[in-house]
């Protein structure tokens, strides 16, 4: 399976699962340079980061939400914080699940 994580918790839970890790090193950007350098013309964002989803959603910067009609987030129990916010960018709830939330401009 590839499951990979920068949170050791969440790491070692799957780990206890039989999952067997590698640690590799790769180069980092923040989000926020990101977003400016990759995120333009775009429409749609799926944000499923292995239990960092809602640390990198609250530093997503508000152009994106401007920006994009559509996003779906592993919403790790934090369902209502992220239709909060997104509410007053003009999204929608359209499908919730046990994992996801899926907010569209409608």
């Amino acid at each position: 399976d590839a499951i990979g994580t920068t949170d050791v918790a969440h790491m070692k839970k799957w780990a206890a699962a039989g999952v067997k890790y590698s640690k590799i090193t790769v180069p980092q950007i923040s989000i926020v340079d990101f977003m400016k350098e990759h995120c333009k013309n775009i429409d749609f964002i799926s944000l499923d980061t292995e239990a960092t989803n809602m640390q990198l959603f609250r530093l997503v910067p508000d152009f994106v939400w401007e920006q994009i009609s559509c996003l779906c987030i592993e919403h790790d129990n934090c369902q209502q914080e992220i239709e909060d916010k997104l509410t007053n960018f003009g999204f929608s709830l359209v499908h919730l699940n046990g994992e996801n939330v899926i907010l569209a401009k409608l």
